[in-house]
């Protein structure tokens, strides 16, 4: 009996030193776990400009480049616009640099852009050295015989090349001279989501071991466009439309009866749901309201701008339809192809700027009136007036403002007046 008291209370104690082992075990678990949340997400690489700091959203975007490249996949990153798609990228060259991964790198986007994008390649790598690979066929050509030339492809200081959508499908042979390249990133990468498009067709053709994706847009839940992006990641993995679409299959639903549409409803929802689940391996899309927490909202204000007497004087011909003939006879050209039919779209030219329907000639110097009186660009119309005493203000306390507008044109008036008040 004595025996088997004793075995109990070592049975006790036994028990009570697991218990305590279970403690421990949890209690270091949750100090592993809080030195993982202060340990960084990822080391900013060191070649990256003095000066030039990543966010800690932005080093994560860059760690799952990173794995892609060392899983040899390919994938699309599709933040929203704003939070800094393109120096994530220059991040993660600057990252395979830095790790003795060698180029080419070509970055292949809109015209527009293109500017921008070696800017700031400039800006944040500047060891790296870029070229704007753009021009007419001379240029190009003296580019690849010159720094692009393929015998030097596997130098460090290989330059990156950024060019557009228009030379990329004009020179996709003579990119491919260059040899395979280590990256090739798209930007806006949403204009591959047909997949019978021309550009997709070239951009396949030039040979890269990695590809990338980059939009700002949601990505479509459309089968056929998200097979498109998906098929230019990762063709190895989805190489077949057919088969892509066999995985959901909705096709053939009806939509004859109310219980079809009901139906077709559940099924399309459990389509995206399954989509979602699919894409998660190959995009990383975050939004400004999960990862700028201290952002301070947007504040929108709707400023109203009474109209000048000219915009006034011409609102009267727009309704009477005859604000044609007052225009050629005051010499206006361009008052010739005015068309009057669509009064709508007249009063919102106007409302804009009355220049938009041509501008007048100065008959004391023969030059338009907005060139030799700059303050009529302001006095003609209202929104430019209001606006005048806006910037006026803001650029004296040194403010930075976006200006946009759904008229190209008015852009145009919008430079000539930036271009008289001096302002950068």
């Amino acid at each position: 009996d004595g025996k088997g008291k004793r075995k109990k209370s070592a049975g006790k104690k036994g028990l009570k030193k697991q218990k305590t082992g279970e403690t421990s075990s949890k209690l270091m678990a949750q100090a592993q776990a809080k030195a993982d949340m202060k340990r960084p997400i990822f080391i900013q690489p060191k070649n990256l400009a003095k000066g030039c700091i990543l966010k800690d959203y932005q080093l994560e975007g860059v760690r799952w480049l990173a794995s892609l490249y060392e899983n040899g996949v390919s994938g699309i990153l599709a933040d929203e616009m704003g939070l800094g798609k393109t120096i994530q990228v220059i991040a993660l060259i600057a990252h395979l640099l830095q790790m003795k991964v060698l180029g080419p790198f070509l970055i292949v986007a809109p015209l527009a852009t293109l500017p921008n994008w070696v800017r700031e390649i400039e800006k944040w790598l500047p060891g790296a050295s870029v070229i704007r690979y753009h021009g007419n066929a001379e240029e190009r050509e003296a580019y690849l015989k010159g720094p692009l030339d393929a015998k030097l492809r596997k130098r460090p200081d290989f330059p990156i090349i950024v060019t557009s959508y228009e030379v990329a499908i004009r020179d996709q042979r003579r990119l491919n001279r260059i040899g395979d390249f280590t990256y090739l990133v798209v930007d806006e990468g949403q204009r591959l989501k047909n997949h019978r498009c021309t550009l997709i067709k070239s951009l396949k053709q030039i040979t890269s071991s990695n590809r990338l994706l980059l939009s700002g847009t949601p990505i479509s839940n459309t089968l056929d466009e998200l097979w498109s992006l998906l098929n230019f990641v990762n063709p190895q993995i989805f190489d077949d439309l057919n088969v892509f679409q066999s995985w959901f299959g909705f096709k053939g639903i009806g939509q004859q009866t109310k219980e079809d549409e009901v139906l077709e409803a559940q099924r399309r929802d459990q389509t995206v749901t399954k989509l979602h689940s699919i894409l998660r391996p190959f995009l990383l899309r975050r939004m400004k309201k999960d990862v700028l927490k201290d952002m301070p909202p947007k504040k929108e204000v709707v400023v109203y701008a009474g109209m000048s007497k000219l915009q006034l004087g011409y609102m009267d011909q727009i309704e009477a339809g005859t604000l044609k003939e007052m225009l050629l006879a005051q010499g206006i050209e361009t008052g010739k192809s005015l068309s009057q039919t669509n009064k709508m779209m007249n009063h919102r030219k106007n409302a804009n700027h009355p220049f938009l329907f041509g501008e007048p000639i100065d008959p004391n110097t023969g030059i338009h009136m907005g060139t030799a009186h700059p303050q009529l660009l302001i006095r003609a119309s209202g929104k430019f007036a209001l606006l005048d005493r806006m910037l006026t203000s803001l650029h004296n306390d040194g403010h930075q403002v976006l200006v946009f507008s759904q008229m190209t044109a008015v852009l145009n008036i919008m430079e000539d007046y930036l271009l008289w008040r001096k302002w950068n």
